[in-house]
């Protein structure tokens, strides 16, 4: 079906009728094409319609109605004009939101038993006027990027386009000024976990949780190369991987379980693997290259180990071993090379050239989500318990901003987060399918 107009999609009549004669598929389809399209308030409409909340299914089925099912969920969404903004709106009307998307048969009935236990159903909710609808500050813009969640996203060398790759096999390009899509690509296999940018901003890499690696060329994301991870004991770690590409875009470092992998990007082949001896995983590694030939491997474990090998050579040139106390879940290295900020259960801060912890901060359920900026002042993590994006200074690790962005409006958990190149903003990508970029002043007002 053809895409309509903007001001087609915002008409709740037209939504109705799409609705009645189409049923959810198709008109899902629409929403989530105008939201990649023209953005803004179709995206609100995108958002309330399709996207999961809480791990309770909301999104509007064939016998949802729609009035009834946008008016709670635009209330409780990233642009609700409700009064003390969608965190207080769930709270206040949780049971209506969470069952809005049910037949009103089914509502009824439900209501029924709750009024036999002295509850009354709160009267409907009214639709929102759709020029009351806007972002709160702490957001700039919201992309529904995908149609299940995102495992990772990184922004380009430039700053001009944001990258994420997600559950539903796909990879996709949006505008950082708008978040608006540039481009996609189904990759052919589920569950796509990294991807990053080579310094040169040419290529895209994205790595997959069967093991394979591709290369696609960032101007039109077409596929360039497609490199099969050589696999063993340690198979089941690539779910998990940790890169690194060289300053000159020539080399790619992938390092899973207890084996590095090194890949010539240039002519496009495997030069060498290396295996650290050990009699179980390592845990996961940090990786970055110090030049354009030396590669700096820090490996996690009890104990950890941190080499330097020539990645021309093909070769360890030296190893030291280093006493870490925990076996971390991720890790990264600041531009500099001096600090490597790991995370889960703690975020620590060690010093690589005197393997010595400089700082470290409790974090229950920390999750995966954690960038460094490129000056390697700043990083930014989510974590579960206390929830919310948070950004910390380096190497002392105090809060300078946090923000929850599920009071905001977000349906799930942020998954993986990214600066900008000029950190003044990070991108936040969420279980929900969703990006979002939060400029850091808008994080400093919802402190």
């Amino acid at each position: 079906m053809e895409l309509p107009p903007r001001d087609t999609l915002l008409d709740i009549e037209w939504l109705e009728q799409t609705h009645a004669a189409y049923g959810m598929t198709v008109l899902g389809s629409l929403l989530r094409r105008g939201s990649e399209v023209y953005g803004g308030l179709v995206t609100a409409i995108a958002d309330a319609a399709l996207s999961p909340g809480c791990g309770v299914g909301r999104r509007l089925t064939d016998q949802s109605e729609v009035p009834y099912a946008l008016a709670h969920h635009l209330l409780a969404g990233c642009w609700s004009p409700a009064h003390g903004g969608p965190g207080r709106y769930r709270v206040e009307h949780l049971f209506g939101f969470l069952t809005a998307s049910f037949p009103r048969e089914r509502r009824v009935q439900m209501w029924e038993k709750m009024r036999a236990r002295g509850v009354d159903p709160p009267p409907d909710p009214a639709l929102p006027n759709l020029s009351e609808l806007r972002l709160p500050d702490a957001i700039s813009w919201v992309s529904l990027a995908h149609t299940a969640g995102i495992w990772g996203c990184e922004i380009s060398p430039d700053g001009s386009l944001v990258a994420s790759v997600s559950r539903d096999g796909h990879v996709a390009l949006w505008a950082m000024d708008s978040g608006l899509l540039v481009t996609r690509a189904d990759t052919g296999e589920p569950n796509v976990r990294h991807c990053g940018f080579t310094p040169d901003g040419h290529l895209l890499i994205t790595m997959h949780q069967g093991g394979s690696i591709t290369i696609w060329r960032v101007s039109d994301l077409t596929p360039v190369a497609l490199f099969a991870v050589p696999t063993g004991r340690w198979e089941w770690s690539h779910r998990w991987r940790r890169f690194a590409i060289s300053q000159d875009s020539a080399w790619l470092a992938v390092g899973s379980g207890n084996t590095l992998h090194v890949w010539d990007l240039v002519q496009q082949r495997l030069v060498s693997t290396i295996m650290f001896e050990s009699d179980r995983d390592v845990g996961a590694f940090a990786l970055t290259f110090t030049s354009h030939r030396h590669l700096r491997v820090v490996a996690f474990g009890k104990p950890g180990s941190i080499a330097t090998v020539d990645v021309v050579q093909q070769r360890v040139m030296a190893t030291q071993s280093w006493s870490c106390a925990e076996r971390y879940d991720i890790g990264r290295v600041t531009g500099d090379d001096r600090y490597l900020v790991a995370m889960q259960p703690n975020i620590d801060v060690w010093h690589l050239e005197s393997r010595s912890l400089v700082a470290s901060v409790p974090l229950e359920f920390a999750g995966r989500a954690l960038a460094l900026s490129a000056d390697g002042t700043q990083a930014a993590t989510y974590s579960f318990n206390p929830r919310g994006l948070r950004v910390w200074s380096l190497p002392t690790l105090q809060e300078i901003a946090r923000c929850d962005l599920q009071g905001l409006g977000a349906w799930d958990i942020s998954t993986a987060v990214a600066f900008t190149p000029d950190t003044r903003s990070v991108v936040a990508a969420g279980w929900d399918g969703v990006l979002r970029r939060v400029p850091l002043a808008g994080l400093l007002r919802a402190l």
